[in-house]
């Protein structure tokens, strides 16, 4: 094993034992029933540790102090659904992604007349508002948006619609997954999520290995990622599991099991 693996690993080690010992001396080694606390002492020493040894800048405010302890919960791949099937928009189906075009009576987009057929759009394929927000962006081909799905106040990263609004037109596209979860937050006081710390650890390894290294995190955000019993077979249902995903100054994307702190994929 490297030199530098094994000081990654006591870097880890020491972080941890940290956090263990204050969280200890607070008299509640797991926090609350339904959230992780994380202390300033521990803040502090991951952004030094991420500035000396990786030369990478963390901004402490993006930090998250504490985070919600979350139930894994069952999801549906949409293409699964009935609105699918019985679509008349000529739904293409490519793996776990769908995609169409469809004709309007609008020549010229705004983000006003935009959000409304989006909107109706999407309710006419069975998705109801309240469990997406949406999101504006200019392209080279015109006004676009995404649809990012949630599950009650957490994103669901691997679930989001985009469409691009064109005189006349609309083409919309993406994965998405159905949710009636309920319980999403743990009751048990056994089972707390893992500290940023770690991830953020394994994330800078990774960042600064790669032909453009990162020189920043730029956010760090918590939620859902939706992965598959059999990542090799396509399914109906799907386990969405609490996810970190931190992202680089360059744009890099890396996202990671809240739970254990496994890496879970790389998007650049």
């Amino acid at each position: 094993m490297s030199w530098k693996r094994i000081k990654t690993f006591l870097i880890i080690l020491f972080l941890l034992i940290n956090l263990y010992l204050v969280l200890s001396d607070s008299g509640n080694l797991f926090g609350s029933k339904t959230s992780t606390r994380i202390d300033e002492k521990s803040i502090t020493q991951t952004v030094d540790i991420l500035a000396e040894n990786y030369n990478i800048k963390l901004d402490k405010s993006i930090f998250p102090t504490s985070i919600d302890n979350l139930n894994n919960i069952d999801v549906t791949n949409y293409i699964y659904s009935e609105e699918i099937t019985n679509s008349d928009y000529n739904i293409s189906v490519s793996g776990a992604k769908f995609s169409s075009v469809i004709e309007t009576d609008t020549y010229s987009y705004n983000e006003t007349n935009a959000k409304k057929e989006f909107v109706a759009l999407l309710s006419s394929l069975g998705i109801k508002e309240g469990t997406y927000k949406l999101y504006f962006y200019k392209t080279d081909a015109g006004l676009a948006c995404y649809a990012q799905g949630y599950v009650d106040k957490y994103p669901l990263f691997n679930s989001s619609i985009s469409a691009l609004f064109g005189s006349r037109r609309i083409a919309f596209g993406g994965q998405w997954y159905l949710s009636n979860a309920e319980n999403i937050e743990l009751t048990n006081d056994t089972i707390q999520m893992c500290a940023p710390s770690s991830v953020l650890i394994d994330a800078a390894e990774r960042a600064t290995t790669t032909e453009t290294p990162s020189n920043s995190f730029e956010k760090i955000s918590y939620g859902y990622f939706a992965s598959y019993y059999d990542e090799y077979q396509l399914s109906k249902t799907a386990s969405a599991i609490p996810c970190y995903v931190i992202e680089t100054d360059i744009g890099s994307k890396y996202y990671y099991d809240a739970l254990n702190g496994n890496f879970l994929k790389q998007e650049d």
